[in-house]
Formats: structure tokens, sequence, C-alpha cells
């Protein structure tokens, strides 16, 4: 979901504030480590891509929507199908990541 996917949302739904801001602030959280996540990586390929180890960022979680049926029955982990749909994702990044 894109950010203006979300503030859209958000904005459509003025009931709970409380709620929406703590989305927000979630959301921000989970940004910066997405952005943490990544500069470790990068760094971490350069250093060791000399000796043949090789890391990468994949970027295909964020891309994933997770729907109702993606969801496991405790509404915290991923279902079957949801791990499925996101493993996907991940080998389809990863082998383009490979073929490069």
């Amino acid at each position: 979901m894109s950010d203006d996917e979300l503030y859209k949302i958000l904005e459509q739904d003025d009931t709970n504030t409380d709620t929406n801001e703590y989305i927000l602030e979630m959301k921000d959280r989970i940004d910066s480590y997405r952005d943490i996540t990544q500069n470790l990586a990068t760094t971490y390929h350069e250093q060791l891509n000399q000796k043949n180890i090789h890391i990468r960022y994949i970027e295909a979680p964020k891309n994933v929507r997770i729907e109702a049926q993606d969801v496991a029955n405790d509404c915290l982990h991923l279902s079957p199908i949801g791990h499925r749909k996101l493993a996907k994702e991940v080998y389809k990044e990863l082998e383009r990541h490979t073929s490069q």
C-alpha cells in the first residue's frame, strides 16, 4: 500500500484519531527499520563481496499486499497462503539479483 493510499483511508475514518495516529507512527517506524536494514545490507554487501559473500536487501515484502486469507487464525502470523504469496515474490526478486 502506498503512503497516499494509507493517508486516504485514514482521512476517511475520523472517528478514531488515536488509532490513526498509532497506525501512522507504526508506519514511520517500519519505514525507518527498512531504511536501516537496507543501509546495513548495502554496507555488508560491499565489504563481503570480495569474499564472494553476497547480501541483498529484498524489497518484495514491502510490495506484497496482505489480505484476509493471508493471515493465520491467530491474527498475527501469515497463513500457508500468505507464506506462499510472500515466498513467491521474494524468490522472484532473488532470481533477478542472481541473474545480474
